[in-house]
């Protein structure tokens, strides 16, 4: 019975300890789905704080060579993406060899100036789904390292689409516009952690999405010998930032999969077979693509864009690979080749040259 009643009593200690600690942490949710309270960060606490995908620059799984311009476009590190001012960075690369005391994360981004390069933007896209714990204060936090032999100041631009995952026409909202100054990063070439903090509950479409974009100032990255690295991005609900959520890489890996998917040949004797496919005349063949798990929605193909890299049954391809129809599951594609000597409903290989680095990409993102 003694032994009954002592458990009992631990057992009501524990449970007045929880509520305690709940209590203590409260957080409210109004109507419009706005979080409260002095510890909102905790409501993620169990992991997953960090909005942004592949903040840790961890997932680069494919080695393209890329020409940047002044257009928006995809870099090697999967979720971001790069507009340029003036002409194309020299380059933009996971980096693996930055030393820093404390650092959470392994990797970071580094982009190399080069000639007549003003601004340049780094971003990411959030779709309205993944924005139900922002909707009201927000801390945005990254370590930048600048080697580009003078001071800068980073500005964070906060903008929305004026529809629901359409950033087609997207409006900067914070500091009417003009974005805000971050903390100003020294010409040491060391480390500098900027941050900021919102209420974001009143921008104008905000519950369409939300892109968050960090821009490196005119005259900093004006040369090739100038580079800047940024890592650990977070963007969390609450008015604290707080250290870098750590991820495993196959968590990372995973949520980053769910917008792009890739197939590489790694430089090996032996060819790397993307999937199989089925004759439609003597040169052509549609191939189909499993995704395995759907990505976010119908995507566009983008090769490594060297002919030599593809083959089919054997025979040199004569076009680059290009989608038929699509879906978020897959996608059929459409493989071209020299032979002339494929059967009609023939089953054929479709893959990417020995030797090469070739690669396909699938991308769908807001």
């Amino acid at each position: 019975m003694r032994l009954n009643i002592f458990h009992l009593a631990l057992a009501g200690a524990i449970l007045l300890a929880a509520s305690m600690l709940v209590q203590s942490q409260q957080i409210t949710v109004n109507s419009s789905g706005v979080y409260s309270g002095t510890t909102a960060n905790t409501l993620n606490s169990w992991g997953g704080k960090n909005v942004l995908i592949n903040g840790s620059m961890a997932v680069s799984q494919y080695d393209a060579t890329i020409t940047y311009a002044t257009t928006r476009t995809f870099t090697n590190i999967y979720r971001w993406n790069a507009t340029c001012g003036g002409a194309g960075v020299t380059s933009i690369t996971k980096a693996t060899n930055f030393l820093r005391t404390g650092k959470r994360a392994l990797q970071a981004m580094r982009i190399t100036g080069n000639t007549s390069v003003t601004t340049v933007d780094i971003d990411q896209r959030i779709r309205s789904a993944n924005l139900a714990g922002l909707l009201g204060q927000v801390a945005f936090s990254a370590q930048i390292y600048n080697d580009t032999g003078g001071a800068f100041a980073p500005v964070l631009l906060m903008g929305t689409p004026s529809a629901s995952d359409n950033f087609t026409t997207t409006t900067v909202i914070n500091n009417s516009g003009a974005g805000d100054a971050l903390q100003s990063c020294a010409a040491s070439g060391a480390w500098t952690r900027v941050t900021w903090t919102a209420d974001i509950s009143g921008y104008a479409n905000i519950a369409n999405g939300l892109q968050v974009q960090l821009r490196i100032p005119s005259g900093s990255l004006n040369a090739a010998t100038k580079y800047v690295a940024i890592a650990e991005v977070q963007l969390e609900a609450g008015s604290v930032c707080t250290a870098f959520e750590v991820l495993p890489y196959e968590v990372e890996a995973s949520r980053a999969q769910d917008y792009v998917r890739v197939y590489k040949q790694d430089g090996s004797a032996n060819p790397n077979t993307i999937a199989l496919g089925v004759s439609v005349n003597t040169t052509t063949v549609r191939c189909p693509i499993q995704f395995g798990k759907p990505i976010y929605s119908a995507p566009t193909l983008y090769t490594s864009g060297t002919l030599a890299d593809f083959q089919i049954q054997g025979a040199a391809s004569t076009s680059l690979p290009t989608i038929l129809t699509a879906n978020a599951w897959g996608a059929n594609t459409t493989w071209v080749n020299s032979g002339g000597s494929m059967g009609t409903l023939a089953c054929q290989s479709c893959y990417l040259n020995a030797s090469s680095n070739g690669w396909v990409m699938f991308r769908a993102e807001p």
